[in-house]
């Protein structure tokens, strides 16, 4: 069968065909998914990891998109967006959140329970899924200090339930992104409880901080590279003297040297060059070769 030619036939939600990617990404770049589908349950979830597993159709698992970049040539086959699927639930000192929750709505709503451990999340455009696959951070902070268990859909749409300690989390890493056994479709978080007062005045504090040192009011992915052992990628890429560089319409950000920013109607061909450019101006000046953060597809 042709991979990027297929039907759908299913219950599995709302499905939009030839749909441009670069709509779903925060950076604003990429080709078009051949069928973009948005369930709003998780038993349609489940059928359609069956249904494309059965069918053999490329499956790309989209979160917020804030991670992303994807090729000019689009995707061949489904891309799956959970966006839909935005129960919430908190318990005491427990939480249960689907997978296309985001990151500040979470953020916000604990805080306002007066539940720490999630401040460091309110600026961040992830989705629970996503945030939990790579074990996103910042300001100290990260997704491995508060999650207790994940509840995911294997290929085949069986459920299993993964604690934390079975999750394996690194920097910008886990088990469930090195070994892709299936789809997050929820998360289980463990919070201590604190003063909501203080809770939201750090919260700003962070936020103000983004601001002031992040180009927030143009589409970017992000941190386009890991920061290397003992190091930061922005600092090296800055003295390697790159900021300002640029590709068509994708910038080195003036602001943060590790933003690509989208300047209007780049290319995600552009962001490739430019990456490429960057990693060998860094590699030959301070000998180290960055490894990319944000996720490469198509």
């Amino acid at each position: 069968m042709d991979r990027s030619s297929f039907r759908l036939e299913g219950d599995f939600g709302e499905i939009r065909w030839q749909e441009p990617l670069s709509r779903h990404t925060t950076w604003k770049l990429g080709g078009p998914a051949r069928a973009l589908v948005l369930p709003e349950r998780p038993d349609q979830v489940a059928a359609l990891l069956r249904y494309c597993q059965e069918k053999q159709i490329p499956l790309l698992v989209l979160g917020n998109g804030s991670n992303l970049l994807v090729r000019d040539s689009g995707w061949p086959g489904v891309a799956l967006k959970l966006s839909k699927l935005q129960q919430l639930e908190l318990s005491g000192e427990k939480i249960r959140a689907q997978a296309g929750v985001l990151l500040p709505v979470l953020a916000r709503k604990t805080m306002a329970a007066g539940l720490a451990g999630l401040e460091w999340a309110g600026g961040i455009p992830a989705t629970v899924g996503g945030a939990v696959l790579m074990n996103a951070g910042a300001h100290g902070g990260q997704m491995a200090e508060v999650v207790e268990k994940v509840t995911i859909l294997n290929w085949q749409g069986e459920k299993e339930v993964w604690s934390s300690q079975e999750l394996d989390y690194g920097y910008r890493s886990s088990r469930l992104k090195a070994a892709r056994p299936g789809v997050v479709i929820e998360a289980s978080f463990r919070l201590t409880p604190a003063d909501p007062v203080q809770l939201q005045q750090r919260a700003q504090e962070l936020l103000a901080w983004r601001q002031q040192h992040q180009p927030l009011n143009l589409p970017s992915c992000g941190s386009v590279f890991k920061n290397p052992p003992g190091g930061s990628a922005g600092r090296l890429i800055e003295s390697a003297g790159c900021k300002g560089w640029q590709e068509g319409q994708i910038q080195v950000s003036p602001v943060h040297a590790n933003f690509f920013v989208n300047l209007g109607g780049g290319t995600a061909s552009e962001a490739l060059r430019l990456m490429e450019r960057v990693q060998a101006r860094v590699a030959q000046v301070h000998g180290i070769k960055l490894e990319p953060e944000v996720q490469i597809v198509g």
